[in-house]
């Protein structure tokens, strides 16, 4: 079996990953392994979508909870981190329109405007992750003014 974190094929289930250091006890293990499988096997399954699409979603959501306990994926987030998290990625995305047109206007330069663009979008994508399994936000603002408070 690789680590689940790092995917080091040195990883051992009796001790710990000799790469990242991750360790874990064997019965969770065995279950993450037994959901990756499962749910890598039914790609292949020649079935109806309305009886395969509830069986992904329930094995999905099994192994969501065990990367939750095996500290590989954090915990949802309530409704007030949703909300936090929610207002940071607006305010990435109103900084990147900033930054292109600071380019465009030729006080940025472009490489820098295209490096800073490239690691918001990194957290951007962070925040998306989080935000999947998120309690909805009401969302009474508009973006620019939800950005700005």
């Amino acid at each position: 079996m690789n680590c689940p974190k790092c995917q080091s094929a040195e990883f051992s289930t009796a001790v710990s990953c000799p790469d990242c250091g991750f360790t874990a006890n064997g019965r969770s293990l065995i279950h993450f392994a037994n959901l990756t499988f499962i749910l890598a096997e039914m790609a292949d399954w020649d079935i109806p979508a309305d009886y395969l699409n509830p069986l992904r979603q329930t094995y999905g959501d099994r192994l969501k909870s065990c990367e939750i306990d095996l500290g590989l994926r954090l915990p949802p987030p309530d409704a007030a981190e949703a909300l936090a998290l929610n207002q940071r990625r607006a305010q990435l995305l109103a900084l990147v329109a900033a930054l292109a047109r600071w380019a465009a206007q030729d006080w940025l330069a472009l490489s820098i405007a295209d490096q800073m663009r490239d690691q918001i979008y990194g957290e951007v994508v962070l925040i998306d992750q989080r935000l999947a399994d998120a309690p909805p936000v009401s969302r009474s603002q508009s973006t620019e003014e939800y950005a700005l408070k």
